[in-house]
Order: C-alpha cells, then sequence, then structure tokens
C-alpha cells in the first residue's frame, strides 16, 4: 500500500525503494502488483529499460484472469522504442478485453495518439485500421487518414490502397486524388513503370480539374501536379505540346512561379533546341488540412 500511495503522488523513488524492500523480504512469495508498481514508477522516471525487467517479471508471475487492458498498454509503451510489434499486439490485447464500446475506442484512440507523438507513423496507421475495424458505424473517410499515415511511413503500397478505397466513397475530394498519386510517384520515381504512372497521370490530372474550384485554396497541390505532369509527359511520353498545356494550366493558379515560367520557356525553345532540365520541386505546402477532408467527407 505505501508504495502504491507513492506512486499516486508521483514520488517514484519512494515507490522503487519501498517495492525493492518488500521484494527482498518476501523473496518469491512477492505478491506480482509489486512488480507492477515497479514498471510503473520506472516508467514515470522516463527509465523503460529497468522498467522491462519488472513488467516481465509481472507478466510472468501473475494470473491472466488478473490482468487488466491497462497492462498490455503499460507493457506495450514499455517495449515500444524497440519492438513497436508489441506495442500494437498489446493494444489490439487491451481492446479485446474490454467489453464497454466506449472505453475500448479510449484505448485505441490513446494508442494513436502514442504513436502519433512517437512519430510512428506505421504503427499510428495500423492502429488507425484497428480503430476502424472495431467502429460500430463504418467512417469512409477513415481511409485518407489511414492511408496518410502509411504514406507518412513510407508504405506506399497500402497507402495506395487506402487512398483508392477513400477515391471510391469521395470522388470528387482532391486530396484522395492527389495523395494516391504522390503515393505511385513514390512507388515509381523514374516516372516509367505501370500501373504508377497512370496512377500518377490520372490522379494530378484529377487534382487540377477539382483545384480549378477553389484556386487559392489548392494552389500548391495543383502547381505541384502541373510539374509532375509535364515532367512525365516531356520525359517519359515524349509529348512536348502536352508537357506544356500542364505548365501553362500551372500558371493559371500561380502566374508568377518562377520553376514553371523557367521550364515553360524552355519547352517553348524552336524546334531542333532540346528542353533542359525539367521542373524542379514543387515548393509550398501540400499538406491536407484535416478539417477539410472532414468537412468534405461529410458533404458527400
Amino acid at each position: 500500500m505505501v508504495a502504491s500511495t507513492c506512486l499516486v503522488k508521483k514520488d517514484f523513488d519512494c515507490a522503487i525503494n519501498t517495492s525493492k524492500g518488500i521484494i527482498s523480504k518476501a523473496g518469491e512469495q512477492t505478491k506480482p502488483r509489486t512488480y507492477k508498481v515497479l514498471a510503473y514508477a520506472y516508467v514515470g522516471k522516463g527509465d523503460t529499460a529497468s522498467a522491462k525487467e519488472y513488467i516481465d517479471q509481472y507478466f510472468a508471475k501473475g494470473k491472466e484472469e488478473d490482468l487488466v487492458p491497462q497492462d498490455y498498454i503499460l507493457k506495450g509503451q514499455i517495449y515500444g522504442n524497440n519492438d513497436p510489434n508489441v506495442v500494437y499486439d498489446s493494444y489490439v490485447k487491451a481492446a479485446q478485453m474490454d467489453s464497454v464500446y466506449e472505453s475500448k475506442m479510449k484505448t485505441i484512440q490513446d494508442g494513436i495518439d502514442w504513436a502519433k507523438a512517437k512519430n510512428n507513423k506505421i504503427l499510428e496507421g495500423q492502429l488507425r485500421l484497428l480503430q476502424s475495424a472495431n467502429k460500430k458505424t463504418p467512417n469512409p473517410a477513415d481511409a485518407f487518414f489511414t492511408g496518410l499515415a502509411f504514406y507518412q511511413g513510407a508504405d506506399y503500397k497500402r497507402a495506395d490502397s487506402l487512398f483508392k478505397l477513400y477515391i471510391a466513397s469521395f470522388p470528387d475530394s482532391l486530396y484522395g486524388h492527389y495523395y494516391d498519386a504522390r503515393a505511385n510517384l513514390a512507388l515509381d520515381t523514374t516516372l516509367s513503370v505501370e500501373p504508377y504512372l497512370t496512377n500518377m497521370v490520372n490522379g494530378f490530372r484529377k487534382t487540377l480539374d477539382i483545384a480549378v474550384n477553389n484556386k487559392e485554396k489548392f494552389k500548391n497541390q495543383a502547381i505541384a501536379s502541373s510539374q509532375f505532369l509535364a515532367a512525365i509527359y516531356n520525359n517519359t511520353k515524349k509529348n512536348r505540346d502536352s508537357a506544356i498545356y500542364f505548365l501553362q494550366k500551372g500558371l493559371e493558379f500561380d502566374p508568377a512561379n518562377t520553376t514553371l515560367t523557367d521550364f515553360l520557356k524552355e519547352l517553348q525553345k524552336p524546334a531542333g533546341k532540346p528542353a533542359k532540365g525539367t521542373p524542379g520541386k514543387p515548393t509550398g505546402s501540400t499538406k491536407p488540412d484535416a478539417a477539410a477532408v472532414k468537412s468534405t467527407a461529410s458533404k458527400n
């Protein structure tokens, strides 16, 4: 009881010293809870390496029927820096144990928030999939945010699948088309391999089509799309006229964009003078506005 009181007061040294004193006296008769208190105390001090020894002993000595969801979450967070799979498995187990819908969903959301805080995008994506699978009412918009997590974690194939799922539900949302094109670009930076090339062209063209409805809001996505399309048509498809067309489309959003104008000048040189270079790296933020994505989803 004393060790637990110390833990509640966040006096972690007190909790550690008291618990170790109990173990030294009780030996093998030590109650499993004492090891859990030690694990929590070391986590409180930021020492997950020391906490690992005690959470392992807690699980080894405790009875399965006495374990609660938070025990698995604690274990996952202790192992988190070294083995993200343990974190995911821990949240899955914790969610399975919880029969109350609201607390089950809170547990999964806490896991998503933990993954985001650790910048572990793959784990975030996996937990978002778990969250979607457990929702009473599925939300098709979830596919975008899950896909975005995998995209940011460089799992481009899973991102591509989820963006396509989102597009099927919200075909008029620019973000699905744009990020699906970017995922396919990441899968084929040579701009030449199918089906990635066709997916890129379709996604970037659709982005431009939708962006005209709000040129200021979607300016950065439109300019980036025009640059990629110009590069594809000039370098891969050897279609200079189409490359010029897409650069001109981009300039409709930002007439002063020097990257577009410089490349356009190269392409408009007299026949026989090859254009030099390709459009530069897109500038400006193309990150999706979460509120905008949700708003788009709610309107469709």
